[in-house]
């Protein structure tokens, strides 16, 4: 049997119907809860080339890694270069639709506009095409429908080289942000009248830029004007977990002590045992539930420029009622700092310091996922990209030319061709599974021996 894409999916454009997700105004539905992520569920990010990259999704994917390392939560990329609306549909039941996912995010747009001034024709098919695809993933997920990301139409200026392509569109450059604007906006209504959470991608992005070039006028998040550097895609993944989600803090570590020095209360929101004041030191085993959001090297300059760590991976220890002084803190034996007792009593921050075993151990965590992504994810993405544009128009060929003369053999020679897809897909999607196992084994949380030791 031909294995083509769904075809009868592009027939639903032609009669214009509204599609059954949009509530009327009369009866909204209710608004869309921040997600919670369960043990067992499956999340597809659906895009385009910005999806394909494997960056922001890898980000949001480690993020969930280390801060909920109980719950085995999987993940898959289903981005493909160049798709818009029309495309994702045509593969919506092998990508999407097969893996009955409980969450699917939704970034299209980019390409849908076909980089032009606005054209009602061209967004009604958008407008029908999206309907279509939001309705059919409602059916089987929570859909989370994100806008399009920010066009740079300086960067076309400043970076020739890298945005070459758009140059030959040099009319259109400084109208592409608001026909993108009014994509996003009826995306996020949509989102809104069906009950969806649905993720701003391009405020933020914007507005990072623009203040960054208060101090340097050539900065920008993606050269080329369409496809963010990784530091784009760290602004992109922190809208998504502050649009979607619900966050909570890495650790909250609270001791009092009282006049005589001794234990008078203690919190956490993990475990804490063992737990010694005597003279001078204060000692106990801190089980944490979380491990902190740490990404690669490659998006530290973004995870700096939106403040991160502070934001999404906060990690404290507060001890008051200590004896005036200086204290040195060690984390499992390895000396992380040393603080004042006026600065323990009001709190200190862990999470930006690499050298922290816990931060260690979460980067161990971001690097496995690092090379899933690059061994696994992005091959397989490129696997599906070279088949749309190997084997879609031999598809359609077969369908309609079964009584040519050639149909024989080129339906042999595509079959050989699908056989192998299907075989390395496999192979990929393996390797994934064995990368998964991998990172949940790394991240498992172990309990740690927290001092504090009176120096001055």
């Amino acid at each position: 049997m031909l294995r083509a894409f769904p075809l009868f999916f592009l027939c639903f454009g032609l009669s214009g119907l509204m599609p059954a997700y949009a509530a009327s105004e009369k009866s909204p539905s209710p608004f869309a809860e921040l997600v919670e992520l369960e043990d067992g569920d499956t999340f597809i990010f659906l895009g385009d080339s910005i999806t394909h990259q494997c960056l922001y999704s890898q980000y949001v994917e480690t993020y969930f890694y280390t801060r909920y390392p109980h719950k085995r939560i999987h993940f898959r990329n289903a981005g493909v270069s160049g798709d818009q609306v029309g495309d994702a549909l045509l593969r919506f039941e092998e990508e999407v639709a097969v893996f009955e996912a409980d969450y699917v995010s939704v970034l299209l747009g980019m390409n849908d506009g076909r980089y032009r001034y606005f054209d009602h024709e061209i967004f009604s098919r958008y407008e029908i095409g999206m309907g279509q695809l939001l309705d059919q993933l409602g059916n089987i997920s929570e859909v989370i429908p994100m806008g399009p990301t920010y066009f740079d139409t300086r960067s076309v200026r400043l970076y020739e080289n890298a945005a070459h392509w758009v140059n030959t569109r040099d009319e259109m450059r400084d109208y592409y942000p608001p026909v993108l604007a009014f994509y996003s906006e009826w995306v996020a209504e949509r989102a809104q009248l069906g009950g969806f959470n649905f993720v701003d991608m391009a405020t933020p992005m914007r507005r990072l830029t623009f203040a960054q070039r208060r101090k340097d006028p050539s900065f920008t998040l993606a050269k080329d004007a369409v496809h963010p550097e990784a530091k784009g895609h760290v602004v992109m993944a922190t809208a998504m977990l502050q649009d979607a989600f619900k966050i909570e803090p890495v650790s909250e570590i609270m001791i009092s002590l009282n006049r005589k020095g001794r234990i008078e209360k203690s919190d956490a929101n993990g475990l804490i045992e063992n737990l010694v004041s005597k003279k001078g030191h204060v000692s106990f085993d801190f089980t944490a539930t979380a491990l902190p959001w740490v990404l690669p090297y490659s998006a530290h300059e973004g995870f700096e420029l939106v403040n991160a760590a502070e934001r999404f991976s906060r990690e404290s220890l507060q001890v008051s009622g200590l004896k005036e002084g200086e204290y040195e803190l060690n984390i499992d034996l390895v000396p992380i700092g040393r603080y004042s007792d006026v600065q323990l009593a009001m709190g200190i921050e862990l999470h930006a310091l690499a050298h922290a075993p816990q931060y260690k151990q979460a980067m161990a965590v971001a690097t496995l996922n690092k090379d899933r992504n690059e061994q696994a994810i992005k091959p397989m993405r490129d696997l599906w990209l070279s088949r749309k544009v190997k084997l879609r128009s031999e598809e359609s060929w077969l369908e309609e030319s079964q009584a040519h003369p050639d149909y024989t053999p080129r339906k042999a020679s595509y079959d050989a061709e699908m056989d192998s897809f299907y075989s390395t897909l496999k192979e990929l999607e393996a390797l994934a599974m064995e990368f998964e196992d991998k990172i949940y084994a790394a991240n498992e949380v172990p309990p740690r021996s927290y001092s504090l030791t009176l120096v001055d």
